[in-house]
């Protein structure tokens, strides 16, 4: 009797660690934690403080990654659970747009700076590629905030969505 419950107990207890250090999270609380994590990243301000090449961290991998493994766990659902994975899918197909959107506007601004030359009538070299860089550059920022304001208003309302579906029984 006593080995039945020492049995019972070690088994309960292994579950318990398992469940807390082994067990992978549902996909659609990862898509959470990731919109949580990098929503701000990918929807913030360009990087124009800094000197040369723009680097583009992108988190697609990741991210597609995490929409097929949805998909999959969409495929094999009850109809009443289908619609929590289609938005789902669908919030990571607008996040995946966004960073898309966002790469396309680090590399004009990595084009412009490649393409900065000084021009052989120019008074102040340093002057002139200042004011050229800041013109194009501005422009491309100006784009990238319109653009980013229309995504983040589309990510926000679809993760609202989301969170809503995952509150109701």
């Amino acid at each position: 009797m006593n080995r039945l419950i020492i049995l019972g107990l070690l088994t309960v207890g292994g579950y318990f660690v398992w469940q807390h250090y082994f067990a992978t999270e549902h996909p659609i609380i990862r898509l959470s934690l990731f919109v949580d994590e990098h929503v701000d990243e990918i929807l913030g301000p360009l990087p124009l403080e800094t000197e040369g090449v723009i680097a583009a961290p992108s988190r697609t991998h990741h991210l597609r990654a995490l929409r097929e493994n949805i998909r999959d766990l969409q495929t094999a659902a009850p109809t009443a659970e289908s619609l929590r994975y289609t938005t789902a899918v669908h919030l990571c197909d607008e996040l995946l747009q966004a960073i898309e959107e966002r790469d396309k506007h680090v590399a004009r601004i990595n084009d412009t700076r490649a393409k900065n030359t000084v021009s052989a009538l120019a008074t102040d070299p340093s002057q002139h590629k200042a004011e050229r860089l800041a013109f194009f550059e501005n422009g491309i920022v100006l784009a990238w905030n319109d653009v980013s304001r229309k995504l983040k208003g589309k990510i926000d309302r679809r993760y609202r969505q989301l969170r809503e579906l995952e509150r109701s029984p």
